[in-house]
């Protein structure tokens, strides 16, 4: 396009009967033309109503953060290259009275002026949203950092998994959805893929959004316990019922008579032994007992030994009652009388001298168990 300017200028000046010698005016500019051919660069083509003379690159200002790149002159076509500019407005001026021969132009100062773009498009992704169970819905947002071109064709998806996409068109950029299962999946829009209005290309690198949903890993079934059964608790056999122990009541001691029979001497005799021992014995005697037919001589002698061996002292005083009681006991006897005994009192009737022989020997076997303690307990 510069070419094409200069040579429409070249044309013009031939038309106006050429380049005067010396001009009788100041310099000045009838045109100019601003664009900007890169991101670092702007260019300003001046156009004068004469040729240039005496025009340097310390005649010309530039907004700050530009630099003037250089400075080229064709006749009375100027053209001003800046670099660097930030994105916005920027003024190039020309100083007045910096330029002619004779006359030094321009009057005032001139200012020429271009907004451009110093940057390139950009873009940026939304966090990914997951909504639904099942199948999911993945939407993102894709925004333009300013008015581009763009083939959505360009734009790359990924995924472990069958999913179906959409692009919507919306204000400043695209809505991006995938519908499927689990999955990981991810956007990626490629370097220099937009171009903006200057012609800029953009982005400078590869922008991705991704996002991993993968599926929960299979719940275990329980594990069943077996439950045992309770063991049966062990039967113990009952406890032995034991007997009862039947106490004889306290007998009481009464003095011996001539009168006293057998069962008052084996009462008497009972109730010493009973007197003088420390540790009770307890007697049980049966209610129903077989009378035993021993010679009445036999348990008189034996009743004496026992005495006389076991009590030796009482014996002396107790033998001539045992005797007499044992004479008396051969007489018959129609009388009834109650023997106390353990578990209650039992009537005997002495009829006549084979029951005396029973009571004898009843009391004998008293008399022998009394002993017996004696010996044993160390009395």
């Amino acid at each position: 396009m510069a070419n094409e300017l200069k040579i429409m200028l070249a044309v013009s000046l031939i038309g106006l009967g050429g380049v005067p010698a010396q001009a009788a005016t100041p310099p000045t500019v009838t045109a100019y033309v601003a664009e900007q051919p890169a991101i670092n660069q702007t260019r300003f083509i001046l156009m004068f109503d004469a040729p240039i003379e005496n025009l340097e690159k310390d005649d010309f200002e530039a907004t700050a953060g530009c630099s003037i790149g250089y400075l080229e002159i064709q006749g009375a076509t100027a053209q001003v290259e800046l670099v660097d500019c930030p994105t916005g407005l920027v003024i190039l001026t020309l100083k007045s009275n910096s330029m002619g021969l004779g006359t030094l132009g321009p009057i005032r100062d001139l200012k020429f002026e271009l907004e451009i773009d110093a940057t390139e498009p950009t873009a940026t992704f939304s966090d990914i949203q997951i909504e639904g169970s099942g199948p999911f819905t993945y939407t993102t947002l894709l925004r333009f950092s300013e008015t581009v071109e763009f083939d959505a064709d360009k734009l790359r998806f990924s995924a472990n998994a069958s999913c179906n996409t959409s692009i919507v068109e919306i204000s400043g950029g695209l809505r991006l959805r995938a519908s499927c299962s689990y999955a990981d999946l991810s956007w990626t829009l490629p370097a220099r893929s937009l171009k903006d209005n200057a012609g800029h290309l953009g982005p400078n690198r590869d922008v991705r959004v991704s996002v991993a949903n993968p599926a929960p890993a299979p719940v275990a079934p329980p594990v069943s316990v077996p439950v045992l059964p309770p063991a049966p608790m062990p039967v113990l056999p009952p406890a032995p019922v034991l007997p009862p122990v039947m106490v004889p009541p306290p007998i009481e001691s009464t003095a011996p008579t001539e009168s006293s029979t057998v069962s008052e001497s084996v009462e008497q005799a009972t109730e010493s032994a009973t007197l003088t021992m420390e540790p009770p014995i307890f007697v049980s005697i049966a209610p129903a007992l077989t009378p035993v037919s021993l010679p009445a001589n036999a348990a008189q002698l034996n009743l004496l030994e026992i005495i006389q061996e076991e009590q030796p002292q009482q014996g002396k005083e107790e033998a001539p009652v045992a005797a007499e009681a044992a004479t008396s006991a051969s007489e018959p006897k129609a009388t009834l009388e109650t023997m106390p005994v353990a578990g209650g009192k039992y009537a005997v009737e002495q009829q006549d001298n084979s029951f005396g022989v029973w009571l004898i020997g009843l009391g004998s076997l008293m008399l022998i168990c009394f002993g017996l303690f004696r010996r044993f307990s160390g009395r």
